[in-house]
């Protein structure tokens, strides 16, 4: 525990990574929700690395090499990079414009049938429904 702070020494790491981030105001929650994460990260991380040990025949031996296997793995994973044949396809096809719509087609319809705003009636303030008695009991 820090004793200046009276937080655990994750927390006060946290909290010293957001405010050199720039992040003032904050929920309270979103400490503990980032160290959750932080905990979950590192356990997986090194849950990976043992198995990686365990595979090159060095079990319950885990090596800086192993974790930081891990880690280039899971980056690995995470990153959403298009590859070149679908990026080259999206240009290829996206070069070509659309055609456009037959005159004897409308683009949208009706406006009573548009659903771009809200559709309620308001019944006047004296009116009564039928079901306001079943409702109140």
């Amino acid at each position: 525990m820090c004793q200046a702070q009276g937080q655990p020494r994750d927390a006060s790491t946290v909290l010293a990574i957001l405010r050199s981030m720039g992040v003032e105001d904050f929920e309270p929650s979103v400490l503990h929700q980032l160290m959750a994460y932080m905990h979950r990260y590192c356990a997986e991380v090194f849950h990976d690395g043992a198995d990686f040990a365990e595979h090159s025949g060095r079990a319950g031996q885990l090596e800086c090499e192993d974790v930081l296997l891990a880690v280039r793995l899971r980056e690995k994973a995470a990153q959403t990079v298009v590859p070149p044949l679908i990026d080259w396809l999206a240009r290829t096809r996206n070069k070509e414009k659309l055609p456009a719509p037959h005159p004897s087609l409308k683009s949208m319809p009706q406006l009573e049938l548009c659903l771009m705003q809200p559709n309620y009636q308001q019944m006047p303030a004296g009116a009564r429904g039928r079901g306001d008695e079943e409702l109140r009991s």
